[in-house]
This record gives C-alpha cells, sequence and structure tokens, in this order.
C-alpha cells in the first residue's frame, strides 16, 4: 500500500515537472544522463587507478639523527622510571597509613582518656550491645583482665 501511495506521489510530481519545463528539454537531460561514453567500462579500471593516486597525499619521511632517538629513548625511560616510584611511594605510604592495631596493643590510658572524653560512650549499655553482637562476655572480661597486668 505505502508502494502505491509513493508511485502516486512520483506520478504527480513528474507531471508537475513536466508542467513547469519542456519535455523535450527533460526528455534531453534525462538521455544524457543516462547516457554512457563509449568504452568507459573498459578504461574504467586505469581512470580509478589515476584519480586514487592523484588524490592520494603523499607520506612526509621524518628520520631523526642519532641524538634525537638517543633523546626520545632518555625521555621515555625518565617517565617509566618516575612513575614506577612514584607507585612504589604512594604504595608504602597506604601501607603504613592503613596497619591495623588490635585492642591490646592500645594501652589502658588511652582507652579511659578516649571515654572520658566521649561522655556517651559511658552512657551505653554495654552488656545489652555485646549481647546483641554475640560476644562470649566472659572470655572478654578474661582478655581485660590480661591486658591490664
Amino acid at each position: 500500500m505505502q508502494n502505491r501511495e509513493n508511485n502516486i506521489e512520483l506520478q504527480e510530481d513528474k507531471l508537475r515537472t513536466e508542467a513547469l519545463f519542456n519535455k523535450a528539454a527533460l526528455d534531453q537531460w534525462d538521455s544524457s544522463n543516462k547516457a554512457v561514453p563509449p568504452n568507459y567500462f573498459n578504461a574504467f579500471e586505469a581512470n580509478t587507478l589515476h584519480t586514487i593516486q592523484s588524490i592520494r597525499p603523499k607520506a612526509k619521511l621524518v628520520s631523526l639523527s642519532t641524538w634525537k632517538k638517543i633523546a626520545v629513548a632518555a625521555s621515555f625511560l625518565a617517565i617509566t622510571t618516575s612513575t614506577y616510584w612514584w607507585l612504589e611511594l604512594n604504595a608504602s605510604n597506604n601501607n603504613n597509613s592503613t596497619s591495623a592495631l588490635s585492642i591490646q596493643q592500645i594501652p589502658t590510658e588511652e582507652i579511659d582518656a578516649y571515654i572520658n572524653a566521649n561522655d556517651w560512650l559511658a552512657d551505653v549499655d554495654w552488656q545489652t550491645e555485646l549481647s546483641k553482637e554475640e560476644v562470649d562476655i566472659p572470655s572478654l572480661n578474661n582478655l581485660f583482665k590480661n591486658d591490664s597486668n
């Protein structure tokens, strides 16, 4: 159905165009566009290659002297080693800053000072909180007794 509508529209456009232009002029233009020059396809490959070769830009050759080659190699080496050192430095800094401390390594005085500075911690019902976390309270008491000694 769509194809039929397109054909009808095409015919209407063709009629309007013929009304604007002389039919003889349109026929001449149409025949000149459809005409193929003699031996066109025989010389097609040669014409195409000639066109491609005339359009293709010529490549520029850049030659590096010995000193320029050494400079390029040295700059590449400098960038590589500085990147390696920078990554190693950051990795060693990250390892030092993220080392975890266990509760046994913190002195009792520091823990007491922290709790005294933060009064809200003293108000927490530790028995309830520890039972929520399923912590064995007697083992914690033994641990604190051993730590304070």
